[in-house]
């Protein structure tokens, strides 16, 4: 007789449910390799692959125009196609380039607000016969999985969020009211769970304010501390409520930005230029960013570094 052997536990990651997934959908056709991907900016990232034809490069990340996931996600393109040379966009697809695939099945992956997520896809190095409306259903309910999974963690997440901010305003700055270092480092500690859990991604800002020392000599250390103040509201003013600014010290700040696409950090780092420009407060920006695969660790380092490269190139108004 069989018998349950534990108690089943729920995923804590959206790469756990993904590699379910995968294992779950496999058995419906021998294909030779079966990926979830999501979709972030232009770049399809594998989050669980199953291959045995192509060996396919864990990390490996595509451009999402050249995969038929894309004319497949817009409705342009059947879901299964058991030969692709009767389909010319997947015939044609620049990822044939990557690895050659002569059937295709795939399905879209929405989050809970009904927005693109990604992929669920199989593909072959060989025609197949497959029964389309039975492979359908299939992929629609593997799909579906994914999608339970990221509209349960968004519920989730709004009640952690709310809690972890609570968390977050023990620890501020008493000069200037935003996160102090030790909050700064557990918005990252939690900004990071957050990614893992649902594919989302986050950039990380630094600030550092110039000619506070030569305000301090010249003025008076009131002078700079207002200075710093200043700073910190114009900062303030230019985050939403899930996005964090910190103080890490003396003259330096960063600012987490979470559930950001990359292209729009961009503008984001702009308009706080802008922002600090109209202000009239003097200080240097960089940034990076961090995807679903990425660290909020090596973004923060990474920041650091180009930091310390413009300081060497331009100098520093101390």
């Amino acid at each position: 007789m069989n018998r349950a052997t534990g108690v089943v536990t729920p995923f804590s990651t959206l790469e756990q449910a993904a590699e379910a997934v995968v294992q779950l959908i496999a058995p419906s056709a021998d294909l030779g390799l079966w990926v979830v991907a999501k979709v972030e900016g232009d770049n399809w990232i594998p989050l669980a692959v199953l291959d045995s034809a192509y060996g396919f490069a864990k990390g490996a990340v595509f451009r999402w125009h050249a995969t038929p996931g894309l004319h497949m996600a817009a409705g342009e393109a059947p879901l299964v196609a058991g030969n692709v040379a009767e389909v010319e966009v997947y015939q044609n697809a620049d990822l044939q380039q990557h690895f050659e695939f002569k059937c295709y099945v795939g399905h879209p992956i929405h989050d809970g607000r009904g927005e693109l997520f990604g992929t669920i896809c199989g593909f072959d190095p060989q025609p197949q016969s497959i029964p389309v409306e039975a492979m359908i259903a299939r992929l629609h309910s593997a799909a579906q999985v994914i999608t339970t999974h990221l509209a349960h963690e968004e519920l989730i997440e709004d009640t952690r969020r709310r809690a972890e901010r609570a968390e977050l305003e023990s620890r501020t700055d008493p000069m200037t009211g935003v996160l102090n270092r030790r909050g700064w480092e557990l918005a990252m500690e939690q900004e990071q769970g957050r990614i893992a859990r649902t594919g989302s991604a986050a950039a990380v800002v630094l600030v550092d304010l110039d000619g506070l020392k030569r305000l301090n000599d010249s003025e008076g250390h009131d002078a700079g501390d207002a200075l710093i103040r200043r700073l910190a509201r114009v900062l303030s003013t230019q985050i939403r409520s899930r996005d964090v600014v910190a103080r890490l010290g003396g003259d330096e700040f960063a600012m987490l930005l979470g559930g950001i696409d990359h292209s729009i950090a961009a503008q984001v780092v702009e308009r706080i230029r802008g922002a600090l420009d109209r202000a009239r407060v003097a200080a240097t920006l960089t940034w990076s960013w961090a995807g679903v695969l990425g660290s909020l660790d090596e973004a923060l380092a990474e920041a650091d570094a180009l930091l310390i490269e413009h300081k060497k190139r331009h100098g520093r108004s101390a």
